[in-house]
């Protein structure tokens, strides 16, 4: 939520944030909103909580699993009404967890119940096995060729990375780290 006059009469649910402090909710007036869902993968600044919002903050690998739980609990049909639903909530467990390597056996069981369609799949691939463009070698050889660690801090210079070509720094900080 960006705009001002879209919070009035607006049902309001915080998924993977449990804080109306969180950065990522732009509103002036956001301590007045009042979220009637909270699911999240990980204890924040707590909404106050009371009887007439739903709370289900747990200690799991992605707030997507939590989302993919409901779903196959409630039957729900969402592959046809809204095709990437899917995908996107399976992308999301699957990068929330660092490609699957720090999850658990819900992340998992989450996973391959929204990623069990054949389109699914094939969306999947193509999202995470991606072809890097040719500013991204570069950038990285920048990066590599001025890395240096200090303890857990690393610093590099990739060089200059124009706006067309912005998501080579976040590729290449995920790289290093």
């Amino acid at each position: 939520l960006t705009e001002e006059s879209q919070i009035q009469n607006t049902s309001l649910a915080l998924v993977d944030s449990s804080s109306l402090s969180d950065k990522r909710i732009r509103l002036k007036n956001v301590k007045t909103l009042s979220p009637l869902i909270i699911i999240d993968h990980h204890k924040g600044d707590i909404v106050s909580e009371n009887e007439n919002v739903f709370f289900w903050i747990e200690n799991i690998g992605a707030s997507c699993t939590l989302i993919g739980e409901i779903i196959q609990e409630f039957g729900f049909s969402i592959c046809s009404e809204k095709p990437d639903v899917p995908t996107l909530l399976a992308l999301g467990i699957y990068t929330d967890t660092i490609s699957m390597m720090n999850c658990d056996a819900r992340d998992h069981k989450a996973y391959s119940f929204l990623a069990q369609s054949d389109s699914v799949k094939k969306d999947l691939k193509e999202l995470i096995r991606y072809s890097y463009p040719e500013s991204y070698f570069t950038h990285l050889l920048n990066a590599l060729q001025s890395y240096q660690r200090q303890g857990s801090k690393i610093a590099a210079n990739a060089g200059e990375i124009t706006s067309d070509n912005s998501d080579d720094l976040a590729t290449i900080a995920d790289y290093l780290d």
